[in-house]
C-alpha cells in the first residue's frame, strides 16, 4: 500500500489537477472535496467545498490567515472591508462612506 503522501500525489497527476487558479482551479478543488467524500452534508445542497469546509474549521482558519496575509497587498479587499466598517460620518475619526 502506498503511502498517503503518495497516493495524494498520484491522484493530483492522474486527475491534471497541477494548478489551482481561476475558476478551473475552484472546479478542481470541489472536485477534489467530492472525491474526498463531501457529497453531502451540512449545507442542503451545497457544493462539496461548502461542506469540506463546514467539516474543518482548520481549513476555514487556513482561509482566515491567508486573508491576514495577503490584505496589504490587495487594496480592493481593504477598501471592501473600510467600506464594511465605516459607514458613518464621525469628527474625530477617518470617515467612509458605504457605496450602494
Amino acid at each position: 500500500m502506498q503511502d498517503t503522501n503518495e497516493l495524494f500525489d498520484k491522484y493530483l497527476d492522474d486527475n491534471k489537477m497541477y494548478r489551482f487558479e481561476g475558476t478551473d482551479g475552484v472546479r478542481k478543488l470541489d472536485d477534489l472535496c467530492a472525491n474526498l467524500g463531501y457529497t453531502s452534508g451540512q449545507f442542503i445542497g451545497a457544493n462539496p467545498i461548502m461542506n469540506f469546509l463546514a467539516d474543518n474549521s482548520g481549513a476555514m482558519e487556513a482561509v482566515v490567515d491567508f486573508i491576514r496575509d495577503q490584505i496589504d497587498r490587495i487594496p480592493e479587499w481593504q477598501e471592501s472591508l473600510e467600506l464594511e466598517m465605516y459607514d458613518e460620518v464621525d469628527e474625530d475619526e477617518m470617515v467612509f462612506e458605504k457605496e450602494l
